[in-house]
């Protein structure tokens, strides 16, 4: 598919009328464009470099996989260094009895370090508990970075942020609801309290919505 922008022809005066108008048309190809774009629109050198690049990738993962699943020589060496550490706490008096207990389990070995921590803590019949865990090193197959996230009360991990080379990741459960990736924050929902700058614009919520320009 050939995509064509259209140019203004301006000379003389210009009419705002025209120059916005042109303005909205322009925003809508781009539009058009920038959803549209694949490899074949771009050009043929561009295109087969890209192209190579993709299919490189699959091979050497297809290559992998099948070295795995027919290998006949399976060799595995793993050092791993664990440790348990924990704290007890009792407080008895005449207006109730108060216990915590928390405890860090650490797993060292060639990929990096996985840090666990539970602690709980009651209040007479009161009981909570906070527990999550912290993972520095390689994280998966093409991911080194670090990993910090807390459990729910049915064990799972609610809540999840990952920081590796060029990226900062926001999780709800499986789901990546926020990032920050080359200067470029990408975001499911957002909610400012306070203000709000576009560029140079500043938007002015006092009466309605405004945009005002400047400092």
């Amino acid at each position: 598919m050939e995509f064509k922008i259209e140019t203004p022809a301006l000379s003389g005066d210009v009419d705002n009328r025209k120059l916005r108008a042109y303005l909205f048309r322009l925003t809508e190809q781009l539009r058009l464009v920038l959803s549209n774009i694949d490899s074949e629109n771009f050009t043929y050198e561009t295109a087969s470099a890209v192209r190579h690049a993709s299919s490189t990738k699959e091979d050497v993962t297809s290559l992998k996989e099948a070295i795995i699943r027919t290998a006949k020589i399976v060799r595995s060496i793993e050092e791993r260094l664990t440790l348990t550490l924990k704290n007890e706490y009792v407080a008895i008096s005449d207006l109730g009895e108060y216990m915590e207990e928390a405890m860090a389990s650490y797993q060292i070995d060639g990929k990096g370090i996985e840090q666990y921590f539970n602690m709980i803590s009651a209040v007479n019949d009161d009981i909570s508990r906070l527990c999550g865990y912290i993972r520095t090193g390689i994280l998966d197959e093409n991911t080194i970075g670090l990993e910090i996230a807390n459990f729910g009360a049915d064990g799972s991990s609610p809540f999840k942020v990952r920081l590796s080379d060029n990226k900062l990741s926001f999780f709800a459960g499986d789901n990546e609801v926020a990032y920050l990736s080359d200067s470029t924050l990408y975001i499911t929902r957002a909610y400012v309290t306070g203000a709000l700058v576009l560029g140079n614009y500043h938007i002015d919520l006092t009466k309605g919505i405004a945009f005002r320009w400047g400092s």
